[in-house]
């Protein structure tokens, strides 16, 4: 959690990327679909394997199973590796419809089924204040928080002492009759990690998460 005008966060390491490979391979239920290499960043691959908006939104495809992850041949710093990742059932957040705005002296429950009995179910918040200081410049102060409860207690309530780090939220109008509250609170459900070996790594790990948003206030 942060609190402050300007967080910053130092990594006393300087992160190196390694080349795995021309692309990524990904296998599962829903067909084949590839990750690519970031061109500004090493060791970086990337794609929209579903979902989006506008006309050119593709149908979701990380749905429940399980799915073939491998880098080919491998690459110059991470030969070739191959593991299977599972997608667990889906989560439904039950109340989300009647969550906000969030009082945030009285705590908030959020509930749910579905997802991994065995997995863990995040839950994440946001705020931020917005103001215009003496020189007429636009000003954003804000926090977040980050809870954890296993999927199988089916419910959690964030304690109002977290829910009060957290600043009152801003409302902003991007166009004239339409306002928007400057918070969020997200519910997200991960999968235990896989663990893989490959040469030129001294550790690998993968795990798959999806998460529902939604945009609301904090008072």
């Amino acid at each position: 959690m942060f609190n402050g005008q300007s967080p910053l966060f130092t990594d006393p390491t300087t992160p190196v990327g390694l080349d795995a490979g021309k692309l990524i391979n990904v296998n599962g239920p829903n067909g084949a679909k590839q990750l690519m290499p970031e061109p500004s960043n090493k060791g970086g691959y990337t794609a929209t394997l579903g979902g989006g908006s506008g006309p050119g939104a593709l149908p979701l495809y990380l749905s429940q199973g399980s799915y073939a992850i491998d880098n080919g041949s491998g690459g110059a710093d991470v030969k070739s590796f191959k593991f299977n990742i599972p997608v667990p059932p889906p989560l439904n957040w039950t109340n989300m419809n009647s969550v906000g705005p969030i009082i945030r002296a009285n705590g908030q429950l959020v509930t749910w089924t579905g997802g991994d009995p065995n997995g863990i179910v995040t839950i994440s918040g946001d705020s931020i204040v917005i103001s215009t200081d003496s020189n007429g410049k636009s000003t954003a102060v804000g926090a977040f928080f980050t809870c954890h409860a296993p999927d199988s207690a089916g419910q959690f309530t964030i304690p109002a002492p977290v829910l009060l780090s957290l600043p009152p939220s801003s409302v902003i109008s991007p166009v004239p009759g339409v306002s928007i509250d400057v918070g969020s609170l997200s519910l997200g459900a991960s999968s235990l990690p896989v663990t893989f070996t490959a040469e030129g790594l001294d550790y690998g790990f993968a795990g798959s998460s999806v998460t529902t948003a939604k945009t609301l206030a904090y008072q």
